[in-house]
């Protein structure tokens, strides 16, 4: 990275042109997807140990949590609203990060929403939440491409790195800080950046997210109140670059970004992050690299001839190494355990022709049906010699071949409203969902966030 790396990042961080309006309508498309798996991880085991651990629990008179109820304190509302965000694995993801990073943003966001609010008499329109939005997802995956794969190859979990950049970039512009402000604010979060992959699998890996929003959410704070910090802290010799991408940091780089015009431009190259490569919403609750398996094998499934009992091997094709090592778990115990499972996940689906939320459940964990299906699925590499590669071969005992592909399309507005409405019937406090998806899907135009935060 070049020495005005952090600069650049903050001058357009700082910046008060508006996005172009597809950009706005991918961003509310996102922000309601995380909104949603706020809601669907706020009642988990996960988040009632962290809050009882911390005795985090508040009164109406304290800071809302959406889905769960309040919090004593900004930063733990914080650190609540991010560890349910990412809970059930069920967030957007990113292959420029790579990882999850809509999760950390909304939750910093959703808090600093309400400190303005509740603590500054600011009244905050939807389109300065959409547009902290976007200015915290395009530093995050523009700087986690710049890091490229070895970063997340050395074990480090983007969402808590990366990601909370975005986070501290999103509260900073949400915050309305200038320039210097802003790069402040971007050096404090440094300090806060962890989370290793190694946790995947357990209640650490939403945690992660929870850390992120959190120092996203203080760093800005901080930085509003002039706390001082270091310069040149992503591209110095003892910045962030070079402790996270193996001392790499001269070859890292995010080129200038356009300083004309009247509409904010993307913060480096030709396309915001949400329109290219563009962001994918999950439809099923566990890790990314699965998907594609398991729409292929719901189709098998699906098919008129198909007979489960003759079934002798499924074979599921990961593109990438690093993408099978994601999978972790061939024989997960625990819930958590098995959204990070091919077996697990690819099983449901032939046996149940769906996989959701409630799949997840210790008894279906112990089924010998489903342990004897899941013992006959093995994940490999793609073939580099066949030009069209598959996701899914069904082996039959008579020696038969079922070949498909799994659809990955780009997100639209259906597939989040039957999510949302699924995933609301999951908060811990009651919510009704048609009223909020309105406001959701109109946030340009509301005059006060508040109405949802």
């Amino acid at each position: 990275m070049t020495n005005s790396t952090a600069e650049l990042i903050a001058q357009y961080t700082a910046d008060s042109r508006l996005p172009p309006k597809d950009v706005i309508q991918q961003a509310k498309l996102h922000i309601a997807d995380t909104l949603a798996c706020i809601f669907a991880g706020s009642s988990s085991k996960t988040i009632r140990i962290l809050a009882e651990a911390n005795y985090w629990a508040g009164t109406p008179k304290d800071v809302p949590v959406p889905g769960w109820g309040y919090a004593k304190t900004m930063d733990a509302a914080a650190e609540l609203l991010g560890t349910a965000a990412h809970e059930l694995d069920f967030d957007d993801t990113s292959v420029s990060m790579p990882g999850h990073p809509s999760a950390p943003i909304v939750a910093a966001l959703l808090v600093t929403a309400s400190d303005l609010s509740a603590n500054h008499g600011r009244i905050l329109r939807g389109f300065d939440f959409i547009l902290a939005y976007i200015k915290g997802m395009e530093v995050t995956c523009k700087v986690g491409k710049s890091f490229r794969l070895d970063h997340k190859g050395q074990g480090w979990h983007t969402i808590s790195t990366v990601g909370l950049l975005g986070a501290a970039t999103a509260c900073a512009a949400l915050r309305g800080l200038d320039a210097l402000g802003c790069e402040r604010a971007l050096a404090i979060a440094c300090s806060h950046a962890c989370g290793i992959l190694s946790n995947s699998g357990t209640m650490v890996k939403p945690l992660h997210s929870g850390l992120a929003a959190r120092g996203g959410y203080i760093a800005a704070a901080l930085a509003e109140k002039q706390f001082t910090a270091g310069r040149d802290i992503l591209a110095g010799q003892y910045g962030l670059a070079n402790a996270f991408t193996g001392g790499r940091h001269r070859d890292v780089d995010i080129s200038t970004t356009n300083t004309q015009g009247s509409a904010l431009p993307p913060l480096a190259g030709e396309h915001f992050e949400l329109i290219s490569p563009g962001l994918k919403v999950k439809l099923f609750p566990c890790c990314q690299v699965a998907h594609t398996c398991i729409d292929a094998m719901i189709t098998i499934r699906n098919l008129p001839d198909f007979e489960i009992q003759e079934v002798d091997r499924i074979i599921c094709y990961v593109p990438t190494e690093m993408s099978m090592k994601d999978l972790q778990c061939p024989e997960p115990q625990t819930p958590t355990e098995a959204r990070f499972s091919m077996n697990f996940t690819v099983a449901v689906a032939m046996l149940h022709g769906s996989l959701k939320m409630e799949h997840f459940n210790s008894d279906l964990l112990a089924s010998e049906s489903l342990r004897q299906y899941m013992r006959r699925i093995e994940m490999r590499l793609p073939d580099e010699t066949i030009a069209d590669t598959v996701d899914v071969e069904v082996i039959f005992k008579d020696g038969r071949r079922i070949t498909q592909r799994g659809i990955n399309g780009p997100p639209k507005w259906a597939d989040v409203e039957a999510k949302f409405n699924e995933c609301i019937m999951q908060a811990s406090t009651p919510v009704e969902p048609s009223g909020l998806l309105t406001v959701l899907q109109q946030l340009e135009t509301q005059t006060d966030v508040s109405l949802f935060c």
